[in-house]
Protein backbone atom coordinates (compact mmCIF):
# COMPACT_ATOMS: atom_id res chain seq x y z
CA UNK A 1 0.00 0.00 0.00
CA UNK A 2 1.35 3.43 -0.92
CA UNK A 3 0.14 6.67 0.60
CA UNK A 4 1.45 10.01 -0.61
CA UNK A 5 1.05 13.53 0.76
CA UNK A 6 1.35 16.34 -1.74
CA UNK A 7 0.98 20.11 -1.67
CA UNK A 8 -0.24 20.46 -5.21
CA UNK A 9 0.90 22.75 -7.97
CA UNK A 10 -1.70 25.48 -8.23
CA UNK A 11 -2.92 26.11 -11.77
CA UNK A 12 -5.87 28.43 -11.37
CA UNK A 13 -7.14 31.68 -12.77
CA UNK A 14 -8.66 33.35 -9.72
CA UNK A 15 -8.92 31.17 -6.63
CA UNK A 16 -9.24 34.19 -4.37
CA UNK A 17 -12.64 34.76 -5.96
CA UNK A 18 -14.04 31.38 -4.86
CA UNK A 19 -16.48 32.87 -2.34
CA UNK A 20 -17.64 35.89 -4.35
CA UNK A 21 -20.79 35.81 -6.50
CA UNK A 22 -20.76 33.16 -9.22
CA UNK A 23 -21.28 35.60 -12.07
CA UNK A 24 -17.77 37.07 -11.55
CA UNK A 25 -15.97 33.76 -10.99
CA UNK A 26 -13.99 32.45 -13.96
CA UNK A 27 -13.41 28.69 -14.30
CA UNK A 28 -10.15 27.35 -12.91
CA UNK A 29 -8.46 24.00 -12.41
CA UNK A 30 -6.06 22.48 -9.90
CA UNK A 31 -4.04 19.27 -9.89
CA UNK A 32 -1.86 16.98 -7.79
CA UNK A 33 -0.01 13.79 -8.57
CA UNK A 34 1.72 10.75 -7.12
CA UNK A 35 4.13 8.48 -8.97
CA UNK A 36 1.15 6.57 -10.40
CA UNK A 37 -1.79 8.96 -10.70
CA UNK A 38 -2.60 12.56 -11.66
CA UNK A 39 -5.76 14.09 -10.18
CA UNK A 40 -7.17 17.14 -11.97
CA UNK A 41 -10.20 19.05 -10.69
CA UNK A 42 -11.94 21.63 -12.84
CA UNK A 43 -14.08 24.11 -10.91
CA UNK A 44 -16.71 26.45 -12.39
CA UNK A 45 -19.63 28.43 -10.94
CA UNK A 46 -22.95 26.61 -10.71
CA UNK A 47 -25.03 29.54 -9.40
CA UNK A 48 -26.35 30.45 -5.94
CA UNK A 49 -22.80 30.54 -4.55
CA UNK A 50 -22.14 26.92 -5.51
CA UNK A 51 -19.32 25.54 -7.64
CA UNK A 52 -19.36 22.57 -9.99
CA UNK A 53 -16.30 20.29 -9.72
CA UNK A 54 -15.29 17.98 -12.56
CA UNK A 55 -12.57 15.51 -11.46
CA UNK A 56 -10.43 13.41 -13.81
CA UNK A 57 -7.78 10.85 -12.88
CA UNK A 58 -4.94 9.96 -15.24
CA UNK A 59 -2.96 6.73 -14.90
CA UNK A 60 0.54 8.06 -15.59
CA UNK A 61 1.85 4.60 -16.50
CA UNK A 62 -0.72 3.93 -19.24
CA UNK A 63 -1.91 7.52 -19.96
CA UNK A 64 -5.51 6.29 -19.54
CA UNK A 65 -7.88 9.02 -18.38
CA UNK A 66 -10.84 8.32 -16.08
CA UNK A 67 -13.59 10.95 -16.09
CA UNK A 68 -15.46 10.92 -12.78
CA UNK A 69 -18.99 12.34 -12.44
CA UNK A 70 -19.20 16.06 -11.70
CA UNK A 71 -20.32 17.18 -8.24
CA UNK A 72 -21.67 20.43 -6.81
CA UNK A 73 -19.43 21.92 -4.14
CA UNK A 74 -20.85 23.95 -1.27
CA UNK A 75 -18.68 25.83 1.21
CA UNK A 76 -17.25 23.53 3.93
CA UNK A 77 -19.31 20.56 2.68
CA UNK A 78 -17.23 17.90 0.89
CA UNK A 79 -18.19 17.02 -2.65
CA UNK A 80 -17.59 13.35 -3.45
CA UNK A 81 -17.33 11.57 -6.81
CA UNK A 82 -16.68 7.87 -7.47
CA UNK A 83 -16.01 5.63 -10.45
CA UNK A 84 -15.41 1.91 -10.91
CA UNK A 85 -13.14 1.03 -13.84
CA UNK A 86 -10.50 -1.58 -14.74
CA UNK A 87 -11.10 -3.46 -11.51
CA UNK A 88 -10.39 -0.33 -9.43
CA UNK A 89 -12.58 2.00 -7.36
CA UNK A 90 -11.72 5.71 -7.64
CA UNK A 91 -13.01 8.09 -4.97
CA UNK A 92 -12.38 11.84 -5.08
CA UNK A 93 -13.44 14.17 -2.25
CA UNK A 94 -13.03 17.95 -2.55
CA UNK A 95 -13.76 20.51 0.18
CA UNK A 96 -13.81 24.30 -0.08
CA UNK A 97 -13.12 26.36 3.06
CA UNK A 98 -12.85 30.10 2.55
CA UNK A 99 -10.49 30.68 -0.37
CA UNK A 100 -8.80 27.27 -0.07
CA UNK A 101 -9.55 23.83 -1.45
CA UNK A 102 -8.47 20.41 -0.21
CA UNK A 103 -8.66 17.27 -2.29
CA UNK A 104 -8.34 13.54 -1.59
CA UNK A 105 -7.99 10.74 -4.14
CA UNK A 106 -8.26 7.14 -2.96
CA UNK A 107 -7.81 4.20 -5.32
CA UNK A 108 -8.78 0.74 -4.06
CA UNK A 109 -8.90 -2.70 -5.66
CA UNK A 110 -11.80 -5.17 -5.76
CA UNK A 111 -10.90 -6.39 -2.25
CA UNK A 112 -10.94 -2.88 -0.77
CA UNK A 113 -7.15 -2.67 -0.41
CA UNK A 114 -5.74 0.82 -0.99
CA UNK A 115 -3.66 0.94 -4.16
CA UNK A 116 -2.81 4.63 -3.85
CA UNK A 117 -3.96 7.61 -1.83
CA UNK A 118 -2.98 11.25 -2.22
CA UNK A 119 -4.11 14.43 -0.56
CA UNK A 120 -3.43 18.02 -1.57
CA UNK A 121 -4.29 21.57 -0.59
CA UNK A 122 -4.59 24.58 -2.85
CA UNK A 123 -4.59 28.22 -1.86
CA UNK A 124 -4.19 31.62 -3.50
CA UNK A 125 -0.82 32.40 -5.02
CA UNK A 126 0.59 34.70 -7.67
CA UNK A 127 -0.19 33.52 -11.19
CA UNK A 128 1.98 35.49 -13.64
CA UNK A 129 0.25 34.27 -16.79
CA UNK A 130 -3.21 35.04 -15.45
CA UNK A 131 -2.00 38.49 -14.43
CA UNK A 132 -0.40 39.07 -17.84
CA UNK A 133 -3.43 37.81 -19.77
CA UNK A 134 -6.51 38.80 -17.74
CA UNK A 135 -8.89 37.90 -20.57
CA UNK A 136 -7.60 34.33 -20.93
CA UNK A 137 -9.81 31.50 -19.71
CA UNK A 138 -9.10 28.17 -18.04
CA UNK A 139 -10.46 24.95 -19.52
CA UNK A 140 -13.61 23.81 -17.73
CA UNK A 141 -17.39 23.72 -18.05
CA UNK A 142 -18.18 25.60 -21.33
CA UNK A 143 -14.54 26.34 -22.16
CA UNK A 144 -13.33 23.55 -24.46
CA UNK A 145 -9.65 22.59 -24.52
CA UNK A 146 -7.38 23.42 -27.45
CA UNK A 147 -6.25 20.52 -29.65
CA UNK A 148 -2.73 20.08 -31.02
CA UNK A 149 -2.48 20.26 -34.81
CA UNK A 150 1.31 20.60 -35.08
CA UNK A 151 3.86 19.56 -32.50
CA UNK A 152 7.63 19.72 -32.18
CA UNK A 153 9.31 17.20 -29.88
CA UNK A 154 11.62 18.74 -27.26
CA UNK A 155 15.32 17.98 -27.63
CA UNK A 156 16.56 15.31 -25.22
CA UNK A 157 20.10 16.52 -24.62
CA UNK A 158 23.07 14.17 -24.54
CA UNK A 159 24.04 15.56 -21.11
CA UNK A 160 20.63 14.53 -19.79
CA UNK A 161 20.88 11.07 -21.35
CA UNK A 162 24.36 10.48 -19.97
CA UNK A 163 23.18 11.58 -16.53
CA UNK A 164 20.14 9.29 -16.97
CA UNK A 165 17.75 12.14 -16.22
CA UNK A 166 14.13 11.28 -16.88
CA UNK A 167 10.76 12.43 -15.63
CA UNK A 168 8.15 15.03 -16.43
CA UNK A 169 8.17 18.73 -17.18
CA UNK A 170 4.92 20.59 -16.55
CA UNK A 171 4.50 23.76 -18.58
CA UNK A 172 1.79 26.40 -18.37
CA UNK A 173 1.06 28.02 -21.72
CA UNK A 174 -1.06 30.87 -23.03
CA UNK A 175 -2.62 29.91 -26.36
CA UNK A 176 -4.34 32.70 -28.26
CA UNK A 177 -7.54 32.73 -30.31
CA UNK A 178 -5.67 31.60 -33.43
CA UNK A 179 -4.07 28.57 -31.71
CA UNK A 180 -0.60 30.11 -31.41
CA UNK A 181 1.41 29.64 -28.19
CA UNK A 182 2.17 33.16 -27.01
CA UNK A 183 3.80 32.43 -23.65
CA UNK A 184 5.24 29.49 -21.72
CA UNK A 185 6.06 29.15 -18.01
CA UNK A 186 7.61 26.07 -16.41
CA UNK A 187 5.72 24.84 -13.33
CA UNK A 188 7.87 21.74 -12.77
CA UNK A 189 11.21 21.42 -14.51
CA UNK A 190 14.14 19.10 -15.12
CA UNK A 191 17.89 19.94 -15.23
CA UNK A 192 20.45 19.65 -18.04
CA UNK A 193 18.55 21.90 -20.40
CA UNK A 194 15.36 19.82 -20.53
CA UNK A 195 13.11 22.60 -19.21
CA UNK A 196 14.58 25.00 -21.75
CA UNK A 197 14.04 22.42 -24.51
CA UNK A 198 10.37 22.17 -23.57
CA UNK A 199 9.92 25.96 -23.73
CA UNK A 200 11.61 26.08 -27.15
CA UNK A 201 9.50 23.21 -28.50
CA UNK A 202 6.14 24.43 -27.17
CA UNK A 203 6.62 27.88 -28.68
CA UNK A 204 6.52 26.13 -32.07
CA UNK A 205 3.37 24.10 -31.40
CA UNK A 206 0.10 25.14 -33.00
CA UNK A 207 -3.42 24.27 -31.88
CA UNK A 208 -6.99 24.28 -32.90
CA UNK A 209 -7.93 27.05 -30.45
CA UNK A 210 -9.94 26.68 -27.28
CA UNK A 211 -13.57 27.71 -27.56
CA UNK A 212 -16.27 29.20 -25.37
CA UNK A 213 -19.79 28.62 -26.70
CA UNK A 214 -18.21 27.74 -30.03
CA UNK A 215 -16.13 30.94 -30.29
CA UNK A 216 -12.27 30.87 -30.18
CA UNK A 217 -10.82 32.31 -26.96
CA UNK A 218 -7.47 32.78 -25.29
CA UNK A 219 -6.74 30.03 -22.81
CA UNK A 220 -4.15 29.25 -20.15
CA UNK A 221 -3.46 25.56 -20.57
CA UNK A 222 -1.10 23.06 -18.92
CA UNK A 223 0.93 20.48 -20.82
CA UNK A 224 2.95 17.59 -19.39
CA UNK A 225 6.04 16.38 -21.26
CA UNK A 226 7.47 13.00 -20.27
CA UNK A 227 11.17 12.36 -20.85
CA UNK A 228 11.94 8.63 -20.88
CA UNK A 229 15.39 7.19 -21.49
CA UNK A 230 15.58 5.52 -24.88
CA UNK A 231 12.22 6.99 -25.98
CA UNK A 232 11.60 10.37 -27.67
CA UNK A 233 9.99 12.86 -25.30
CA UNK A 234 6.33 12.81 -26.25
CA UNK A 235 4.06 15.55 -24.96
CA UNK A 236 0.36 14.76 -25.33
CA UNK A 237 -2.01 17.58 -24.62
CA UNK A 238 -3.84 17.39 -21.27
CA UNK A 239 -7.34 17.08 -20.74
CA UNK A 240 -7.21 18.73 -18.41
CA UNK A 241 -6.75 21.40 -16.78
Amino acid sequence: MRRSLFIAIVVLSNLAATQIPAEVLKPFSVEMRSVRYLLSVGVAPAGDGENRCTPTVTDLASSQVFNLPAVVLRSAIPGESTLDANGLHFRVAVTQVGTSLTGLLTVTDTHGAVVDSLRGSWGPREDPLAAAYPHAYRVGQDVKAPVVVHRVEPFYSEDARRARISGIVIAETMIDETGVVRDVRILKGLPSGLSEAVVDALRRWTFKPATLNGQPVQVIFNLTINFKLGIPAGAPERRPE
